[in-house]
């Protein structure tokens, strides 16, 4: 009998995208980001303009300034891992190489359950969780956190990755 298709474990930017915010600014500025942000620093992106007002509202509570829907662009051709998918395996090698990298370091718990995760073949989600617990496990302060996170979307992009796609928003009331 026929297999139910699967999702591609790389998808291409789906071209208009917005961000919500509770700050008003003209550019993305690195500094600016969130390290502790799910998926480490970043600048998180929606293709429904009501999910990004509705981050830009609970934002602008937060800072007690105006919100503000940005539009972003996002090239045609960038390369984004579906987090909803396992990882492709150049990805999963990219994991497996920076594990034994970090064999010394205090986050060596969390590249290897990222890893394993990745090798089991769990979607991107849960091996983000899985780098995510084992920072817990760890003595890491919020800034090692972010920093950890940041190195581990590093190696993503260092094996040819522009981005993280998370379908769907559920999370935060969004549509699937």
């Amino acid at each position: 009998h026929d297999q139910l298709p699967t999702a591609p474990s790389v998808v291409s930017s789906t071209g208009k995208m917005y961000h919500g915010t509770g700050l008003r600014f003209e550019a993305f500025d690195e500094a600016a980001l969130d390290g502790t942000a799910l998926y480490g620093p970043g600048v998180y992106t929606t293709d429904d303009a009501g999910i990004a007002a509705s981050y830009a509202r609970n934002r602008s509570k937060k800072t007690g300034t105006p919100g503000s829907l940005q539009n972003v662009a996002i090239p045609a051709n960038a390369r984004l891992l579906n987090l909803e998918t396992s990882l492709p395996d150049d990805a999963v090698q990219a994991l497996e190489q920076a594990a034994i990298r970090n064999e010394s370091s205090y986050d060596v718990d969390a590249w290897d359950l990222a890893a394993k995760a990745a090798r089991a073949g769990e979607p991107g989600k849960a091996v983000y969780a899985a780098f995510k617990d084992g920072l817990e496990d760890s003595i890491a302060t919020v800034a090692d956190a972010a920093e950890a996170l940041d190195a581990l979307n590093m190696v993503l992009r260092n094996a040819g990755y522009d981005g993280l796609a998370h379908i769907g928003g559920a999370a935060q009331g969004g549509k699937r």
